[in-house]
């Protein structure tokens, strides 16, 4: 559900999305600017975590981008993006709200 979220964001976007996670290529779905990890989380748990693998993939790709994908109670999707930003002040031991 959480992937099919995105590939419908990035083809409302006209990105022309492609599942790839497959392939053992280390993330979920490219686009044409964008190698994308999903992860998907339901009711209350909001909690993510990004572990070493996808902190490095950040350290080396500059298109590598995580998607969180909430779903309520009613199992409506939100998408969130994390940018390089945010994943920099994580690593540096900041919170992302």
């Amino acid at each position: 559900m959480a992937m099919r979220a995105v590939m419908e964001l990035e083809t409302e976007r006209g990105t022309q999305p492609e599942q790839v996670h497959q392939r053992g290529v280390g993330y979920h779905i490219r686009t044409d600017s964008r190698q994308i990890e999903v992860k998907g989380r339901t009711g209350d748990d909001h909690l993510v975590a990004l572990n070493e693998e996808h902190i490095k993939a950040f350290d080396k790709e500059e298109n590598s981008w995580p998607y969180i994908v909430h779903f309520d109670k009613k199992d409506t999707p939100t998408v969130m993006e994390l940018n390089r930003g945010e994943v920099e002040k994580k690593k540096s031991g900041g919170s992302m709200s």
